[in-house]
């Protein structure tokens, strides 16, 4: 069976470059090798050179693993992430369950 080819939106490669780049520039600041980023983030060479490129097929796992390992606050750090986690889960628990499904207008 052919892979599927997926076409990321001009906004999602600039957040995956920008995000590459930051973890490439503090890489850097600290004088690590992206051989010892990738042992410390336990994945492939590759993989960091893939996240520093902000290659979007990157898993967003491994992306966020890379900051938090160099140190990089992501959606305002730690407080502010489950902060924001518990405002969403409250906002669900309000929101239906289901939704019915509208024809989508991709025409943007």
């Amino acid at each position: 069976m052919a892979r599927r080819m997926t076409v990321y939106s001009a906004p999602t490669r600039d957040v995956c470059a920008a995000l590459g780049s930051e973890i490439a520039r503090v890489r850097r600041e600290r004088r690590w090798s992206q051989t010892e980023l990738a042992e410390r983030v336990g994945v492939a060479l590759g993989t960091i050179r893939a996240v520093e490129k902000g290659a979007p097929s990157v898993t967003l796992g491994v992306a966020v693993e890379a900051a938090t390992v160099l140190g990089i606050d992501l959606l305002g750090g730690p407080a502010a992430a489950a902060a924001r986690t518990a405002d969403n889960r409250r906002t669900l628990a309000l929101l239906p369950q289901r939704v019915r499904a509208e024809a989508v207008d991709d025409d943007f």
